[in-house]
């Protein structure tokens, strides 16, 4: 838990993988919301960094649920800042079945290998869910409310900064419309004081995705003077052609995704990257602080990869693996 002040905090949900239960007692605990899931978060901000869907039977509970709580939320000043993992994307893969269904083609072949029997029949059968998850609500919400990575910024109190720094945060500016997340994902439009060269807390952020990003990703992006914005760019433009794919497509990323899509989508990329949570820390630690310095941030924080025993913090505390199972 990351705080901008004495009074605002950045709270963490990891992978949830239709699990409501679980998610509701990390939230409680974290005082964002009472017994009826209402948010009394106040301006606390929540980064969930994906994988809410496969595995278990809640889906649509939980992505109803995050529907609900965002506009609370946001109506009290705090944020909920949602990204897509890359389980989101493999129920993307396979394209739009209902686009033609005089001609449907052969069988689609998504990638539903994580996805229960429980799951399927609570959208009313395999047409309904693929339809939710491409053209409907829940492709919708990944379109408008869902990005790939956020660097939040937060305050911290050690002996880097002068001390009158640290009496308050300053404030972010409201966003012009839309989700609050706009802050906090490299939106264009919106530029948060945190990021002015004059201020003395502009490192002072976390990174936040699913899966990891290395050092050599973020060269490899083509604008990689602005690696937030660049990699939500490229997530969204292949979550676009996904979800409007045709019923047909094979399984797999679409025959003509551009290299930029391709190397997103690949074990080097922040989807699948598993490095900082396997790699031994003496092979990763100074790759870490590069990555850090590329993101203008001191952490890393990702899910993906499970810590069945809490929280792991590698690299002194550079890294930190947020998805406990």
């Amino acid at each position: 838990m990351c705080s901008y002040s004495n009074s605002v905090a950045t709270s963490l949900a990891g992978d949830v993988h239709g699990d409501l239960p679980a998610l509701m007692q990390i939230l409680r605990r974290a005082q964002l919301v009472d017994l009826r899931g209402h948010w009394i978060g106040g301006q606390d901000i929540l980064v969930q960094t994906g994988d809410i869907v496969d595995r278990g039977p809640d889906t649509i509970a939980i992505y109803r649920f995050f529907q609900t709580l965002r506009p609370q939320a946001e109506a009290a000043g705090g944020a909920l800042v949602s990204l897509l993992g890359n389980h989101e994307l493999m129920n993307s893969l396979g394209g739009n079945r209902t686009k033609d269904r005089a001609n449907l083609g052969p069988p689609l072949r998504t990638d539903w290998r994580y996805v229960t029997k429980e799951d399927i029949a609570s959208f009313g059968g395999e047409r309904n869910r693929r339809e939710a998850f491409s053209t409907g609500w829940i492709g919708q919400e990944f379109r408008t409310n869902y990005s790939i990575t956020a660097r939040v910024p937060y305050l911290i109190t050690d002996d880097d900064f002068p001390a009158s720094f640290a009496v308050q945060a300053p404030v972010l500016p409201k966003t012009p419309r839309g989700s609050s997340d706009r802050r906090f994902v490299g939106d264009p439009h919106v530029s948060p004081s945190f990021d002015a060269v004059a201020n003395p807390f502009r490192l002072a952020a976390a990174s936040f995705v699913h899966g990891g990003i290395t050092p050599e990703y973020l060269a490899s992006l083509p604008h990689s003077s602005e690696p937030i914005s660049e990699m939500n760019r490229i997530g969204h433009e292949l979550l676009a052609s996904l979800l409007t794919a045709p019923g047909h497509a094979p399984i797999g990323l679409p025959r003509t995704a551009p290299p930029e899509q391709r190397e997103f989508w690949s074990e080097r990329g922040p989807m699948w990257n598993r490095d900082w949570a396997l790699e031994d820390e003496d092979e990763i630690c100074e790759r870490a602080e590069k990555a850090c310095e590329l993101l203008r941030v001191r952490h890393l924080i990702q899910g993906h990869t499970p810590q069945f025993e809490g929280i792991l913090s590698r690299c002194d505390g550079k890294i930190l693996l947020i998805d406990t199972g």
